[in-house]
């Protein structure tokens, strides 16, 4: 099975095993991974389950940036034809140290001129337990994103990170690669956080989602529509929860408001039509040979040749697939 077709059957058979998720993308357009151990349904998993979870995590956060790409791209050209789609600024650009808010509001605009291929993840240690360092968990995650994803790890922020945390980190880095131990960055507080390299690269939406899913985490108790991160907050009957008052949006676990709005609100749509490709895939496929004729395209789609001589694109199904808890809640809430 390739990787980019997994999914992690350990969260399908056990509802918020794991919490990490994708929960928006930087500036600069890399998917943002987010978790938290106090979400985690059980933090004794094994070796085996984390590494499916991040391999499907993974694979469907280059997914997720190549749909943006191509959907900002496209709204470019409509918006401006003649305007060449070329990024203003560069990653390089961005991450010298001399960089004013001029050029980030800039590069926030802009739309890059290749696909971005990195991610980002943000680590929450908020109920973190001796039961959650286990050695064989970090050396299996990290062994499989050095042998199989080089250098597509942009940077790990760790929030909240106890002793226990560090004394891990400690314990760990000794045999990971320098390149890879100077990707993790502690953040303590929103005071920190404003002065570190974040306030650049992550947005408003972004930042504020982090800050606030991390504040209602470290509630105590913390609530159900926290714990609960895969259900939509506005079908929990949770409105008054948390202390939102009235007229306040409700903060949304799942991810920031542009990423629910791009690949959460539309998903069972979307599944529909590429339910509605597959089935005109398999039709073509098995039409005679006096009925149009199916042939493989450069994308690695299925062209349809009409009696009309018009051609038909049929593409693969390559979609983002949200955390398999989130499509779960997204796919009952419609039927």
């Amino acid at each position: 099975q390739k990787p980019e077709t997994w999914t992690c059957t350990f969260c399908e058979q056990h509802v918020g095993r794991h919490s990490m998720r994708q929960i928006g993308f930087d500036r600069l357009g890399r998917a943002v991974f987010y978790t938290s151990f106090i979400q985690c349904g059980d933090n004794a998993f094994s070796a085996e389950e984390s590494v499916r979870h991040m391999v499907a995590l993974m694979e469907n956060g280059v997914k997720s940036m190549k749909e943006r790409y191509h959907s900002q791209k496209q709204q470019l050209k409509k918006n401006s034809p003649t305007q060449p789609d070329i990024a203003l600024y560069t990653e390089e650009q961005l991450q010298e140290e001399k960089r004013g808010p001029s050029l980030v509001a800039a590069a926030a605009a802009a739309v890059p001129n290749h696909i971005p291929e990195k991610w980002v993840v943000v680590l929450d240690c908020t109920g973190m337990s001796l039961s959650a360092c286990n050695p064989r968990i970090a050396s299996a995650v990290t062994s499989i994103i050095g042998d199989h994803y080089p250098e597509r790890l942009g940077f790990v922020v760790t929030l909240n990170a106890g002793y226990l945390m560090r004394y891990a980190w400690a314990a760990i880095k000794v045999v990971l690669p320098a390149t890879l131990c100077d990707k993790l960055m502690f953040v303590s507080g929103e005071e920190d956080f404003a002065k570190s390299p974040l306030s650049d690269i992550f947005d408003d939406d972004l930042r504020e989602w982090i800050q606030e899913e991390e504040r209602l985490n470290r509630a105590s108790p913390m609530s159900n529509r926290q714990r609960l991160f895969w259900k939509d907050p506005c079908r929990s009957g949770e409105m008054a929860a948390d202390g939102a008052e009235a007229g306040q949006s409700l903060h949304d676990p799942r991810g920031t408001k542009t990423y629910v709005s791009a690949f959460l609100d539309t998903y069972a749509k979307s599944v529909a039509a590429d339910t509605a490709r597959e089935v005109l895939t398999a039709a073509v496929a098995a039409a005679d040979d006096d009925g149009p004729a199916a042939v493989a395209d450069d994308d690695g789609g299925t062209t349809a040749d009409n009696d009309g001589g018009v051609s038909e694109v049929v593409m693969p199904v390559t979609r983002h697939q949200p955390h398999p808890n989130i499509i779960a809640e997204l796919l009952c809430s419609t039927v």
